[in-house]
């Protein structure tokens, strides 16, 4: 797994795996019951440490699937402090956001900064106040490579602030927003090495700054708010020489160079959906990034046959597994909407076809 995220040589297959698997979909592959009513799968696997039996069961879905690696988080706890007028229970964050959280979404009711005077003042959580448990727990007792996620820079301000708010501050002040993402990467900083100090093999930035059509803010101020201190972050992380991932969902076709002056060593998402072209991207930047991902979540692996999926797992591993520099995933994570049949056949169809040998199989991409 680090040589193709690397790029250190040609390793012996085409990595893959991913990095959510709902709880209804491993309860599906291992028959070992760990849902529970109302809870959403991706927040408790963002936050909670996992019991025995869940880690058991989530263990065996990557194993059937034949993965060969995992992410986890730092996880926080969530305390509930009251019910919504439907029910459902209203939790606190460590970042102090409130919201209601059902199985399928979750809804903001409090921010932790909606004044611009509090950009200044917001204090960062505690780093001591995560605990690292999971973490532990695969890599202390499963064969698979460990990577510890951090969300970062516009995502990570817009859950803190709201994204129509952030918008007007930009215009309003924008050296009061600039000034508070410099102090978030900071933040970011001292998580990303208790990472690595807790035992990751690679730091998996997250930061969704895109929609279907491309980015939430131009390019430029994309850069100038945001990207110019994750390059920063990055510039920490490698003085440990550790693997350095970044996911971002949407369209990022038009900022992928921003992102190799940050300094990332692959990317991970590459939605079809919002147009991003992985051959293109193959092409153009092959020799200098690793690409995670790209199998469709919009119409391909919900909804898809199994002949179809394994044609479009074929085509990716041959086309843009060759040479290296490739982990096959979905563009986000395994989601319950997914068949069972379809998900054994995406992960399974890699292992069939993703031995990478043969000179030709070795040439530099140009």
């Amino acid at each position: 797994m680090r040589k193709a995220l690397k790029r250190e040589g040609l390793p012996d297959k085409v990595p893959h795996g991913e990095v959510m698997i709902d709880d209804s979909l491993v309860e599906r592959i291992t028959g070992i019951k760990i849902s529970a009513p109302d809870r959403n799968s991706n927040v408790y696997w963002a936050c909670n440490p996992l019991s025995e039996s869940e880690f058991q069961a989530h263990l065996r879905a990557r194993e059937v699937l034949g993965c060969d690696f995992v992410v986890v988080f730092p996880e926080q706890g969530l305390r509930v402090v009251g019910r919504s007028e439907d029910g459902y229970q209203v939790v606190e964050d460590a970042w102090g956001r409130v919201f209601v959280l059902t199985a399928d979404s979750i809804r903001v009711v409090r921010y932790p900064v909606e004044r611009l005077e509090d950009l200044k003042g917001y204090h960062f959580p505690d780093v001591g106040k995560f605990t690292w448990e999971n973490l532990k727990l695969w890599k202390n007792h499963s064969p698979l490579f460990v990577a510890c996620q951090i969300d970062v820079g516009f995502s990570r301000f817009v859950d803190l602030i709201g994204f129509e708010r952030l918008m007007f501050w930009l215009k309003d002040d924008r050296k009061a927003v600039r000034n508070f993402a410099q102090r978030f990467y900071g933040f970011a900083e001292e998580m990303a090495q208790k990472a690595i100090e807790e035992g990751a093999e690679c730091v998996w930035l997250a930061n969704d700054f895109a929609h279907n059509k491309g980015t939430f803010i131009s390019p430029q101020d994309l850069w100038d708010l945001d990207l110019q201190f994750m390059k920063e972050l990055v510039r920490s992380i490698r003085r440990n020489d550790f693997p350095i991932v970044l996911h971002a969902c949407g369209r990022v076709m038009e900022v992928i160079e921003l992102l190799l002056e940050v300094g990332i060593d692959a990317l991970h998402a590459l939605q079809p959906a919002a147009g991003n072209d992985i051959f293109l991207v193959k092409r153009k930047y092959g020799n200098k990034l690793t690409l995670i991902g790209n199998l469709d979540l919009n119409e391909l692996l919900p909804f898809g046959n199994p002949w179809d999926i394994d044609l479009a797992v074929r085509e990716l591993v041959e086309e843009i597994g060759r040479g290296g520099g490739y982990i096959l995933s979905s563009c986000n994570s395994l989601t319950a909407a997914i068949p069972l049949e379809n998900a054994l056949i995406a992960h399974l169809a890699c292992e069939k076809y993703g031995r990478i040998c043969g000179d030709d199989s070795q040439r530099e991409v140009s």
